[in-house]
């Protein structure tokens, strides 16, 4: 059974994070898909341990994708400094056109094979969309309502970190590093533990020290 996800991972060291969706045939939240992204799946792979996964929703296909674009543009993803995400989803699902080779298997294993459409064609090239057909787009989206757990999803994704630490709470680590006279990934070990590569030892929490989500209201 297919069950579409949209998922968020976090670079724990320095709280970097990456937000993606997974919508094909079959996919489910524990199908062991880590990403599409060429640039973090090879971090992941090589340190898991510093990476922590989690599911935001599980869903729909259209409302996993519809998601997945409001948190990427909610957080500005391809501007933020924090981000591994490069696009707010900015044309990725508008084709930019095949080559010869593509288009020939396209072609062949098309179920329309031989049947061409030039007149459509020249009527869509240089399409110019109407205010009216606009704004009539734009009445149906209005009030749309979405289900529980996408509304719960959009609220994980506007957690904000909260660091308790002996000097008190801080909304960034660092703030926290500064405060305690400690560099902020110094901070983050400190409340989430770490482990040693070298010593290959894991390293717990220390008291009085933690990371909270504080959700948004």
């Amino acid at each position: 059974m297919q069950q579409a996800y949209v998922y968020k991972w976090i670079h724990k060291p320095t709280m970097n994070w990456y937000v993606g969706s997974r919508t094909s045939k079959n996919c489910h939240p524990n199908d062991g898909y880590i990403c599409s992204s060429k640039t973090v799946k090879p971090l992941i792979l090589n340190n898991p341990l510093d990476w922590e996964r989690q599911v935001i929703f599980v869903g729909c296909v259209e409302e996993a994708r519809v998601l997945e674009t409001e948190i990427l543009t909610l957080f500005d993803a391809k501007n933020d400094s924090r981000s591994f995400n490069k696009h707010n989803q900015d044309k990725k699902f508008i084709c930019t056109g095949h080559s010869e080779e593509t288009k020939a298997k396209i072609l062949k294993n098309h179920a329309w094979k031989g049947k061409k459409r030039p007149d459509h064609s020249q009527k869509m090239k240089g399409r110019i969309v109407s205010k009216e057909a606009i704004q009539k787009v734009a009445d149906q989206l209005r009030g749309r309502k979405f289900t529980l757990a996408h509304r719960n999803a959009l609220k994980i994704a506007k957690s904000t970190m909260i660091y308790i630490t002996p000097a008190g709470e801080f909304s960034s680590s660092r703030d926290a590093g500064l405060a305690n006279g400690i560099s902020k990934t110094q901070v983050t070990h400190n409340c989430r533990g770490f482990f040693s590569k070298l010593r290959k030892k894991w390293y717990p929490p220390k008291e009085g020290w933690a990371i909270i989500e504080r959700l948004a209201a």
